[in-house]
C-alpha cells in the first residue's frame, strides 16, 4: 500500500565501542546494509574531519519511504524475531537503537507502536528514536 501524505523509514543501528563489524556481523551471521568503523572518517559538512567513535551496522527496512509505517515496523520487528537470540548476545556490549523517519506534506500524521512489538524491543534493551518533520513543496 502507498501513502501520498508521508514518507517513512526504518532502520536499526547497533553501535558499540569494543566490537567492530566483522565481530557483530559474526554473531548475526548476517550481512547489514551499511558499515561505519570505529576510526572511518565521517561526511562532513563543516571544515573541521570527524571520525566515528564506535563501528556502527544499519539494517534498513528496505522499503520505498512511500510504504505505510506500519510496514516498516513489521520488517524490522521480523529481522529482530529472526535474530532474537543474537541481539540478545549482543547487547552486553553494543547500544540497539530503532531510528524511525515520520515525514508528513500536511503538517499532520500520527503513528502507533503495537505494546507487543515495543515489548519485544525493550526486552532487548532497543531504544526508539522517533524523528518527526514536516516537508516542503
Amino acid at each position: 500500500m502507498v501513502n501520498q501524505t508521508k514518507e517513512v523509514s526504518a532502520r536499526l543501528r547497533i553501535s558499540s565501542d569494543t566490537l567492530y563489524s566483522n565481530d557483530i556481523l559474526s554473531i548475526l551471521g548476517c550481512q547489514s546494509d551499511k558499515i561505519i568503523e570505529k576510526g572511518q572518517k565521517l561526511e562532513s559538512r563543516g571544515p573541521i574531519a570527524r571520525y566515528a567513535d564506535e563501528t556502527t551496522c544499519f539494517f534498513d527496512s528496505g522499503l520505498p519511504e512511500d510504504s505505510l509505517f506500519e510496514e516498516h515496523l513489521e520488517k524490522i520487528s521480523a529481522f529482530v524475531d529472526n535474530y532474537y537470540v543474537e541481539l540478545k548476545q549482543l547487547t552486553d556490549n553494543c547500544q540497539i537503537t530503532l531510528y524511525i523517519s515520520f515525514a508528513t506534506y500536511n503538517q499532520q500524521g500520527s503513528l502507533v507502536i503495537a505494546y507487543n512489538m515495543v515489548q519485544k524491543f525493550f526486552d532487548l534493551k532497543i531504544d526508539i528514536f522517533i524523528n518527526f518533520f514536516s516537508i516542503e513543496d
